[in-house]
Parts: C-alpha cells; sequence; structure tokens
C-alpha cells in the first residue's frame, strides 16, 4: 500500500496564488495587446483620411486662387471685353474672326502632315 503523502494546505494555497495571479496578469495582456492593435489601426486610418483631406484642401486653395485670379482680371475693362469676346463670341465692328479647323488626320499621314491645320477667316463684318 502506498501511502499519500498530505501536502501542506499553505503550499496548496501559494501555488494556486501564484496560478491565479499569471491567469490575470496573462488576461491583462491580452486586453492590453488588443487595445494598443485597435488604437494602431485607428491611427493608420486616420493618416490616410488626413491625407485625402490634405489632398482636397490643396485642390480647393489652388481653384480659390485661380478664381481669384481671373476674378481680377474680369474686374478690369481690358479684362471684362475679353471674357465677353470669348464666351459669347462677340466682335466689334470693323473686326474679323478666325477660325482654326484641324483635318482629321490618316493613319498612314506623314509627321510632316501632322501640324497642317487650315485657317478660315471670316471678312464679313457686322454692324
Amino acid at each position: 500500500m502506498v501511502r499519500r503523502r498530505k501536502i501542506p494546505l499553505s503550499y496548496l494555497k501559494r501555488q494556486y496564488k501564484w496560478g491565479a495571479i499569471a491567469c490575470l496578469l496573462l488576461i491583462g495582456l491580452i486586453i492590453s495587446t488588443r487595445g494598443a492593435y485597435g488604437m494602431y489601426k485607428k491611427s493608420t486610418e486616420t493618416q490616410g483620411k488626413a491625407a485625402t483631406v490634405h489632398t482636397a484642401v490643396r485642390q480647393l486653395q489652388e481653384r480659390h486662387d485661380r478664381a481669384k485670379g481671373h476674378a481680377e482680371m474680369v474686374a478690369s475693362d481690358r479684362g471684362m471685353d475679353r471674357e465677353i469676346r470669348e464666351r459669347y463670341g462677340v466682335k466689334k465692328p470693323g473686326e474679323g474672326v478666325i477660325i482654326l479647323v484641324q483635318e482629321k488626320q490618316d493613319q498612314n499621314s506623314s509627321s510632316e502632315e501632322d501640324n497642317k491645320g487650315n485657317v478660315e477667316i471670316d471678312s464679313q463684318v457686322s454692324e
């Protein structure tokens, strides 16, 4: 008959105590790792969105600068006259209109023919 040796109760309490501490530390490590990963994921998403926003702001700033330059140009009489002529095709009495017409290119055309274009001049004066 084999006699079992009695394990003191204090020894068992000590072993369970360290086991419980190890389990709590492991659970804490898992929770903190998941939290750190979540923060990393949000950080990368935010950086991507920030880059998109910076690009949009830069494009809007360029658009604003072009519009401001156009507004300054139209503010003068010469600029207003130019804008009216370009937008509505208006001409002053005694002026002619030049219309540039480019012919359709054949696939077998040479490079010299690529640079050719016809010019039509409207010499009629409307008064």
